[in-house]
């Protein structure tokens, strides 16, 4: 054979192989920073905050109805998702929801606090996307396939 045939194979494996064991250097960096920073935030899931205040008369002790609380609930479009409420204090009320979100109400003020749950999902993906790399099996094409 040819030298420069051979050099010129030489450098694409080398130019596919680069790409490659780049790939695996970024996933092993993203998933040690995920790894050992986990009580820095939670990769499942965020949480975002919403303060306002609302508007009405509320009672000044705990005797809200379950319409009264729906009506709190219409204004951020979760009627849907109520699940129950209690009065941690006899000036506060809060309200949990189907997903886990919360909404805690100030009787005496008005304001409340609205913590909304979202599910983490690029992170979830690629946490998965690892455990099927690291596994390997019958899936991992399938998976491929998939992206």
């Amino acid at each position: 054979m040819n030298f420069y045939i051979i050099r010129k194979y030489c450098r694409k494996i080398h130019s596919h192989l680069s790409f490659i064991f780049a790939g695996i250097i970024l996933t092993y960096a993203i998933s040690g920073l995920t790894m050992n920073h986990l009580n820095n935030f939670n990769p499942q899931y965020s949480i975002q905050v919403e303060n306002y205040k609302a508007s009405g008369n509320f009672p000044r002790k705990p005797d809200f109805t379950k319409e009264q609380v729906m009506q709190l609930l219409n204004r951020i479009n979760q009627t849907d998702n109520f699940k129950q409420f209690y009065y941690p204090t006899d000036h506060q009320m809060r309200i949990f929801l189907k997903d886990g979100s919360t909404f805690l109400l100030n009787l005496n003020t008005g304001e409340v606090r609205y913590e909304h749950i979202k599910s983490g999902l690029f992170l979830i993906n690629y946490h998965f996307f690892i455990t099927i790399l690291i596994n390997g099996g019958p899936i991992f094409p399938i998976f491929l396939l998939y992206l």
